[in-house]
């Protein structure tokens, strides 16, 4: 049985007695002190916001939670994390050892691995949004059109027809017609809910080859040391190879998705990506031979303006591919990250 903590029970009883108990006391008594053991992790890393998380807390609308947890609840969560972990031990073919950590991070944090005595630790913030902001008085709807960009026609007039993810948009044609907001609110639904099974896929993807033998002990690293300590000595490279091959991993166990959609991009962003692969790669030659500062390219327009964040995981993903065409699926999980690299050409711009 995977072992997976699902705190939005906690969460949802800190909602309830909040306006009896007031806000920061019943937040303290019924989800972080009941839960200290596993949110220590993230909150010592201040992987969560930088602003202090009572301040948040205050800027708070439950009234968005509520939703929010009906809507977790009618997509089949907890069970459904359990799906996900079943296909990655299936395509590995062993038992990951792992925890895994299913959250409200108050939209602090989407997805992050954190190591300790040599089991990763999966967090999954399911209420994280792509502008790290939580909408007061929003639901769904609200959450869905704040992250889409397409336009479709409708039945006599143009209006604005909102989808979360690229997969869907490449589904609609410019003659979609839909009869009410009900059918983009049950399209959205389902979205929403492969979402969040790919940020999990994706943190299972670190976790299924950082647990290979030999793959940190390469370049002196262990999954006994401690996440900042491991993050200090890890290679530029490494995590470059480890971030296309997470990426890979969730389109491995979730297929016929867009590559926007595993890298959780925005058509432009992926467009730039494609067209502009030489400055990704003389900028990552820059790096190479470096330990730590990984984030280093996590930023939009830290290649230069109109780049997007992230770039290094599009290289890495590039490189994955590259390298499956000659390779089985476990030689190149378990693969020494400068081979994994030379795959990767890039192509004119």
């Amino acid at each position: 049985m995977p072992e997976i903590y699902y705190l939005i029970d906690d969460f949802k009883a800190f909602v309830e007695k909040a306006k009896a108990e007031g806000k920061r006391e019943a937040f303290e008594r019924y989800y972080l002190m009941p839960n200290k053991s596993l949110l220590t992790l993230l909150l010592n890393q201040k992987f969560l916001r930088k602003k202090d998380i009572f301040l948040v807390l205050d800027e708070t609308d439950l009234e968005f939670y509520r939703r929010l947890i009906k809507k977790l609840e009618s997509l089949g969560y907890p069970e459904r994390a359990e799906s996900t972990v079943n296909r990655a031990e299936t395509l590995l073919g062993r038992v990951i050892p792992k925890n895994i950590i299913l959250l409200f991070t108050l939209g602090g944090e989407e997805g992050i691995t954190i190591y300790e005595n040599g089991v990763p630790n999966i967090y999954v913030g399911l209420d994280y949004l792509q502008d790290n902001e939580i909408y007061p008085k929003s639901d769904l709807g609200f959450w869905v059109k704040s992250q889409s960009r397409l336009k479709d026609k409708a039945r006599g007039n143009f209006v604005t027809q909102p989808y979360m993810t690229n997969t869907v948009r490449s589904k609609i044609d410019d003659n979609a017609v839909f009869q009410d907001e009900s059918a983009i609110l049950n399209s959205a639904k389902a979205e929403f809910g492969i979402y969040f099974d790919l940020v999990l896929a994706h943190e299972l993807g670190h976790a299924g080859r950082d647990t290979i033998p030999g793959v940190m002990e390469v370049y002196g690293g262990s999954i006994k040391m401690g996440h900042s300590e491991l993050l200090s000595v890890t290679p530029f490279e490494e995590h470059v190879v480890g971030e296309g091959m997470a990426t890979y991993f969730s389109e491995a166990i979730y297929p016929n998705n867009s590559p926007m959609d595993y890298l959780f991009y925005e058509p432009w962003e992926y467009k730039w990506c494609q067209s502009h692969e030489s400055v990704i790669w003389n900028n990552f030659q820059k790096a190479r031979g470096t330990r730590g500062n990984l984030s280093r390219f996590y930023q939009a327009g830290s290649l230069g303006q109109g780049s997007p964040g992230r770039t290094d995981y599009y290289l890495g993903y590039r490189a994955v591919k590259e390298a499956l065409t000659k390779y089985a699926f476990n030689e190149v999980l378990g693969m020494e990250a400068s081979k994994v690299i030379s795959f990767f050409k890039p192509r004119p711009g």
